[in-house]
């Protein structure tokens, strides 16, 4: 489901790959949260680096919060109704109760359902049998959510999925979450307190991932609960559960408005008007390329709207540049490798393929299928090209529900006029700027 251009075949040599493990650099949040990044091999030669830099807010978040709404859980089994009140932590009869409703969890191979342990060992509460009172409505979850995607919480709504059961030795390997809709954004899991140990939770992003270590904390303490939320196009897995059990539900988040971004506007706002102001920036104008944070899949990219598509960071700097007056164009980004040599392909058209597509060359299934273009040597990248990937070697085909969706890399192109043109650009842009912050109440 993760589209990468090396699926469809592998012409020429390929890199080789050291033997010795990435070095991973390490911070925490938390003393159950933990970040860890892979070092970049290659630095960004851009002198514009710090534009891209300042834009970065995040992937996902986490928390524990105590809660002071009900958190009951009705289930229906055998013609009878038990009410089990998640505050007061689960004890094993009312878990082998949950157990004994259950069945082992599907999940999606690309457009097939399948019933693989060796990939995904949970259980899964069947919605006809089960009832949960919870909502993350009211507890501060969603506010926090709000502020580190970029939106209001107002524009968040979060949607009851899957309750799902992880026995002892029990796992689901790197999987998406399948977008329902295109304003779907992401998900988030809520556990709940069942005394155990593993069963982290690992979000990926690029080169880089985030624990959250639900063990640490997962017995009794009250009302409280821990929750992570990460975008949809994030790869993440559960651990294998070494003892214990846990209990999780996910919801589906989704925005009723497009994400305008909130967090760090100020910064990266004041830094590009800067520089279009500086008469030794581009003064013969040129284009700014921006590698997306997010991968956005086929859907994401047929909206006409990028503002409607677009996440997080990438919101963000569309938002920006479009109020000052810079064309920016969204589009799929692809890059070839043959022996040594990289090459970079930016898309007029997409499509998604069932069945894998056999072409001569990479270039030449790109240009056919994609209407792609080589990208101008002559424009400047303001971020790393192809950062590494700590997923590099998985196949994230997995998803929790079947789709046909495939999901694409892609890059903002803001174009920068000549000076003269930029000293003569309408303040009408700036006034509209300025008046949709204060519209967001920044």
């Amino acid at each position: 489901m993760l589209h990468r251009s090396h699926h469809h075949h592998s012409p020429g040599k390929k890199k080789k790959r050291s033997d010795k493990p990435p070095k991973l650099s390490h911070s925490k949040t938390k003393d159950w949260i933990r970040k860890e990044t892979l070092e970049e091999k290659d630095k960004p030669v851009s002198a514009y680096e710090s534009l891209y830099t300042c834009l970065d807010q995040g992937f996902c978040c986490g928390s524990s919060h105590t809660v002071k709404q009900p958190m009951t859980l009705m289930v229906s089994a055998k013609e009878e109704k038990s009410f089990i009140n998640l505050a007061k932590g689960i004890t094993r009869e009312q878990l082998g109760k949950l157990v004994d409703v259950a069945s082992a969890a599907s999940f999606g191979r690309g457009a097939q359902e399948v019933f693989d342990p060796n990939y995904c060992s949970t259980l899964q509460l069947p919605s006809k049998y089960c009832s949960l009172s919870f909502h993350p409505s009211g507890t501060g979850i969603l506010e926090e959510i709000a502020r580190v995607f970029g939106t209001k919480k107002s524009w968040l709504i979060a949607q009851q999925g899957k309750i799902n059961i992880y026995r002892t030795g029990a796992f689901f390997k790197p999987h998406l979450e399948v977008p329902k809709s295109t304003n779907m954004i992401g998900s988030l899991v809520v556990c709940f307190p069942c005394g155990h140990e593993g069963g982290q939770l690992v979000v990926y992003q690029g080169n880089t991932k985030q624990i959250f270590d639900f063990g640490l904390n997962s017995s009794y303490q009250g009302n409280k609960i821990q929750w992570a939320a990460f975008f949809c196009d994030c790869p993440h897995e559960i651990l294998p559960v070494t003892s214990g059990e846990m209990l999780t539900v996910t919801y589906n988040l989704y925005v009723v408005e497009p994400p305008a971004p909130l967090a760090t506007v100020d910064s990266f706002k004041t830094k590009l008007q800067h520089h279009i102001g500086d008469p030794t920036f581009l003064s013969k104008g040129g284009t700014l390329l921006f590698k997306c944070r997010h991968a956005y899949s086929t859907d994401a990219l047929a909206v006409t709207d990028p503002c409607k598509a677009l996440k997080g960071s990438d919101a963000l700097l569309y938002s920006v540049t479009t109020r000052l007056g810079l064309r920016t164009r969204f589009q799929p980004f692809f890059h070839t490798t043959k022996g040594d040599s990289e090459r970079y392909f930016t898309a007029k058209r997409f499509r998604a393929f069932k069945d894998p597509v056999h072409c001569e060359s990479e270039e030449d299934f790109f240009r056919t299928f994609f209407q792609a273009e080589e990208i101008d040597p002559n424009h400047i990248w303001c971020s790393n090209k192809a950062s590494q990937d700590i997923l590099s070697d998985i196949k994230a085909q997995c998803g929790n529900q079947p789709t046909t969706l495939h999901f694409y890399e892609a890059v903002l192109l803001v174009t920068i006029p000549h000076f003269d043109e930029r000293q003569e650009m309408d303040a009408i842009a700036l006034a509209e700027e300025d008046a949709f912050r204060m519209g967001l109440n920044l």
